[in-house]
C-alpha cells in the first residue's frame, strides 16, 4: 500500500475490526510514534514502512535487509499493475470537485475488480472488450427508461432505438376511416 493511502489508524482498524494485514508506506508526519522501527538501506533514502504483521526487525541472511523491507518489495507491484490499468482505460475527467474525483477512481478500480472476478481460465477476454461490454450492460436500462419519456427530443428518442436495435412502435391507423362531408 502506498503512502497515499496508508495510516496508521487504517492499519489499526484493519487489523482490530477485519482481522486483515497491511503492509505499506507511511508519508513523513509527526504522529508517527518513536518506537517505530528505522530502517535506512541506502543513504538519504528513508522509508517509512507500517506493517501490522512484523513485529521485528530480522535481516534476511542473503541480503541483509529487513524482511519487512523485502515483504513490501515483493508485494508493492500490485498497486503499480493497478495505477497502471487504471491510466490505460481511465474513465475520469477533469473536476476540481473532490467527491466526483473519487467517484471516479472508483469506477476504474471497480472495473478492474469486475475483470478479474469474471476471468475464465479458458478464454481470453481484453480489457477493453471487457469494460466496452459492461458499459453497454449498464446504460441499456437507463436508454429503455428515457425512450419512454415524452419530454426526450424526438431526435434522441430515433438514435436510442437505433442504438438499442428497437423499432419504433407502429402508430394505430384505424382500417376503415369516415368520410367528411
Amino acid at each position: 500500500m502506498n503512502n497515499w493511502f496508508s495510516s496508521i489508524p487504517l492499519a489499526l482498524d484493519l487489523k482490530n475490526n477485519y482481522k486483515l494485514i497491511m503492509l505499506g508506506t507511511l508519508k513523513k508526519i509527526k504522529e508517527i510514534p518513536a518506537e517505530l522501527f528505522l530502517s535506512s538501506p541506502k543513504r538519504k533514502k528513508d522509508v517509512l514502512l507500517l506493517s501490522t504483521t512484523h513485529s521485528d526487525d530480522s535481516l534476511d541472511r542473503d541480503t541483509g535487509k529487513p524482511i519487512m523491507i523485502i515483504d513490501y518489495n515483493h508485494s508493492k507491484y500490485g498497486l503499480d499493475v493497478v495505477d497502471q490499468m487504471c491510466g490505460t482505460y481511465n474513465v475520469s475527467r477533469n473536476s476540481r470537485r473532490l467527491l466526483l474525483t473519487i467517484f471516479f477512481d472508483m469506477v476504474n478500480v471497480a472495473g478492474i475488480n469486475a475483470l478479474i472476478s469474471n476471468d475464465h481460465p479458458k478464454q481470453t477476454v481484453y480489457r477493453s472488450d471487457f469494460l466496452r461490454t459492461l458499459a453497454l450492460k449498464l446504460i441499456k436500462p437507463q436508454i429503455r427508461t428515457r425512450i419512454q419519456i415524452a419530454s426526450i427530443p424526438k431526435q434522441i428518442t430515433e438514435r436510442s432505438r437505433l442504438f438499442l436495435e428497437i423499432q419504433e412502435p407502429k402508430k394505430f391507423k384505424p382500417k376503415f376511416q369516415r368520410n367528411a362531408r
